[in-house]
């Protein structure tokens, strides 16, 4: 018999090492907290009742006393703060709230000085802000409910729930049946590309049983760094029954006769095996690879609640449905630029506040038409309005995509430069987003900090104002804050966009889908909105796929080098239509050159693997082949697929080895010199498919061929949202969203043709 113990556990990531990461393209409507509204010690919302009788615990790192302790010791003013590293961890509370946590693993448990009582239903409560530049995509804020470890592995020595708020910018859950076996579920786009540097970011899991057996998961946010309470939304939620999260059939372990597979949080209080001597009840952070002062806390809190009185549904294998945005309140300008003809821009928020185009040219766009601004004397003129001068509250948006990031461009503008102290300008600036804003007697610019940039490439720009704070937000993700005066003062300056007033400092590139709100939008909005213009190519499975004629570009050169990026989301573990010959063995090729239609034309190609194949499940690998395609060599991965989860797949070649990458991570190498001599052939590239012979069911997003090798770092940037512009031969985007074509947008015209069942879909982080 196994005695289960649960430990409530804060695990907060930050490695250096490789795993899987993928992305879900389902999001749950958010909705603000509801259920109680008593503050706890530290001012903070509690979501639900503490029970009657419940155990609480609160840090002590705000008690006046700074101190600071290593692996052999602990924390002298809180005895149930037991620490723990290898030997490298060092802590220091400021006394003032903070922690800060240094080492290669530091854990901080929190003793049940009891030593006879299990936590039940649990709110957890944890701020926490990520100082360290670098991480592993699953790294970031994490609260786990977890069992008792045991010495055999195969009956569920080690299991949990947990919530994670990754380093990648991602939210999900995630379950482990059997050390080290887990599973992701509800794995979505939350932050953009990476979590926040040096934001406060508030974080609750909530975790109680239900009646039947099964086990309630609750995943808040706040940003509002604990004001009033926090502002906290429910970002993420699933019901565990046992059946449908965690499962053999998922990739994970199945736990043994009798144990509740639904991680049920209630059991004995018995440890043994590898758990003797540890703590007997214990919540405890953990974070890996932090470096020195890596990541800091504050706040952090547990409580055993009183679940909401709400009738327990029914399993059902639903997704999890799609929020419904609210409408857009406190709009005063929307120019969204699809006109295509004439010099009148638009204004879609209901305002009539249309512009005068001056000198700019219209092109394609982020979403459909959008305006080209010279760098010199372009601009659009919006007469001035009362709601443009907005004192205390605004919030200014675009997409753009910059020709030049150097010098001083324009992006919004209502004041002239220095030489006026009232009103407001949006600017990229020397690498930099600014928010210059006056008072009246005087003006201070607001700044982002140099960011890295790469032109010709679409941006999504915020800036936000409340009463002098400044927060930018690129690709979705809140980049920095800043100060500027108090409040903007009034002018009758009319509004420019692509320049500030006077043609002062003319934008240099292309303007799109332009948003002003007298009012402070908040990150989820702000997320909502660059989420909006994420589409990608979705193929059934059946008969869909894209093709692009044969052309140079797409061969291996005489010099080898060639790389392949882009996002794939598989919706299947077992494909319907597919090559290899049973089910146990079937694959498909889904994205490559090649064709068995004439000989000597197989080149390079992306095959997966069917779930059901006894030694290579739901593997990817990458191939290049003498053109017979009698002989191939390969790289590849293979690990836990979940349906619906994107992955970002890198092949590369040069001209010894090939190479794959999954989420910016290598994974495998495989030399081919010697052996495998690339040429060039005259099949055509597909996307979907290879040879017709077998099809992909899922999506593929932002797919890039450069005709070089890549370096590591070049190719964890592509997957942490900067891509390089050196070498690129072919860039599909995927985000027409609408239409028979999948156009090219490097400038070397390869686009493509969609056929059969190929539709459009959201994309990656849509």
């Amino acid at each position: 018999m196994i005695h289960n113990k649960i430990i409530i556990a804060f695990i907060l990531f930050i490695m250096l090492t490789a795993i899987s990461s993928a992305k879900d393209t389902v999001k749950l409507s958010g909705f603000a907290a509801t259920e109680n509204d008593t503050l706890d010690k530290f001012g903070i919302m509690e979501l639900y009742g503490t029970s009657s009788g419940g155990r609480e615990w609160y840090s002590t790192w705000d008690n006046g006393y700074a101190r600071t302790w290593n692996d052999t010791s602990n924390d002298p003013y809180d005895s149930e703060f037991v620490t723990q590293d290898k030997g490298t961890g060092s802590w220091n509370a400021d006394g003032l709230g903070v922690l800060e946590i240094s080492g290669d693993a530091p854990r901080m448990y929190i003793m049940d000085s009891i030593q006879n009582k299990n936590w039940h239903n649990v709110e957890i409560t944890l701020y926490g802000m990520r100082i360290a530049d670098n991480s592993v995509p699953w790294g970031g804020l994490e609260a786990v409910a977890r069992t008792n470890h045991f010495i055999d592995t195969n009956l569920c020595d080690t299991r949990g729930i947990d919530a994670r708020f990754r380093y990648d910018g991602h939210i999900d859950f995630e379950k482990e049946t059997s050390h080290p076996d887990s599973v992701a579920i509800n794995n979505k786009a939350f932050f953009g590309n990476t979590l926040p540097k040096n934001v406060w970011i508030g974080y609750k899991l909530v975790v109680y049983d239900l009646p039947n057996g099964s086990v309630k998961l609750e995943s808040w946010y706040d940003s509002k760094d604990g004001l009033n309470g926090g502002d906290w939304v429910k970002v993420n939620e699933l019901i565990d029954y046992g059946t449908n999260f965690g499962t053999v059939s998922q990739g994970g372990v199945a736990c043994k006769a009798g144990i509740n597979p639904a991680m049920k949080l209630t059991s004995s209080d018995n440890r043994t095996g590898s758990e003797t001597g540890k703590p007997n009840l214990a919540i405890y952070f953990r974070s890996d690879g932090v470096g020195i002062n890596g990541l800091w806390y504050k706040k952090a809190s547990i409580r055993e609640i009183m679940p909401p009185s709400t009738p327990t549904p029914t399993p059902t294998p639903t997704p999890t449905p799609t929020p419904t945005p609210k409408p857009p309140s406190n709009l005063i300008g929307y120019w969204k630029f699809d006109e295509n003809m004439g010099r009148t821009a638009s204004d879609s928020s209901g305002n009539a506040n249309n512009g005068t185009i001056n000198g700019a040219n219209w092109t394609s766009g982020k979403g459909g038409n959008a305006l080209s601004f010279n760098g010199l004397n372009n601009y659009v003129d919006v007469a001035n309005g009362a709601n443009f001068n907005s004192a205390k509250a605004l919030t200014i948006e675009a997409w753009i995509k910059p020709a030049a990031t150097s010098g001083s461009y324009g992006i919004v503008g209502k004041k002239k430069w220095s030489s006026t102290l009232t009103g407001y300008n949006f600017l990229l600036h020397s690498n930099k987003l600014d928010l210059d804003a006056g008072n009246g007697n005087d003006h201070i610019v607001a700044t982002s900090g140099a960011l890295s940039w790469t032109t010709d490439t679409w941006y999504h720009v915020v800036a936000t104002f409340n009463n002098g704070t400044v927060n930018f937000y690129r690709n979705g993700v809140n980049i920095a804050s800043s100060t500027t005066v108090s409040q903007i003062a009034n002018n009758s300056q009319d509004l420019y966009i692509g320049s500030t007033k006077s043609t002062t400092y003319p934008f240099n590139g292309v303007i799109d889908e332009v948003k002003i709100y007298n009012r402070t939008l908040s990150a989820l909005e702000v997320k909502a909105d660059y989420n909006a213009f994420q589409k990608a190519v979705q193929f059934d499975g059946y008969t869909g796929y894209v093709e692009v004629p044969d052309h140079d570009d797409f061969s291996v050169p005489t010099t080898g080098n060639l790389t392949v990026a882009f996002w794939l989301r598989p919706d299947a573990l077992n494909f319907a239509f597919t090559e290899g010959g049973t089910p146990e063995g079937a694959y498909v090729n889904f994205f490559g050159k090649g064709d068995y239609s004439s000989q000597n034309q197989i080149e390079w190609y992306f095959r997966m693997y069917n779930k059901a194949n006894a030694t290579r499940s739901n593997r990817i690998s990458f191939y290049i082949f003498n053109l017979s395609g009698s002989y191939g060599v390969g790289s590849y991965f293979q690990d836990n697929v979940t349906v619906g989860e994107w992955i970002h797949v890198v092949g590369k070649i040069d001209n010894q080895y090939t190479y794959i990458y999954k989420n910016g991570i290598l994974r495998h190498k495989d030399l081919y010199s010697g052996t495998i001599f690339p040429q060039n052939g005259k099949a055509p590239l597909r996307i979907g498919t290879v040879t017709k012979s077998s099809y992909i069911k899922g999506a593929i997003d932002d797919i890039t061929i450069f005709n070089s090798s890549l370096t590591d770092t070049e190719i964890a940037n592509i997957y942490n949202g900067t891509k390089p512009r050196n070498g690129v031969v072919a860039e599909w985007p995927a985000d027409e969203g609408s239409g028979l074509y999948l156009n090219d947008s490097s400038g070397r015209n390869h686009n493509g043709t969609l056929y059969g069942n190929t539709t459009w879909t959201t994309g990656y982080g849509g």
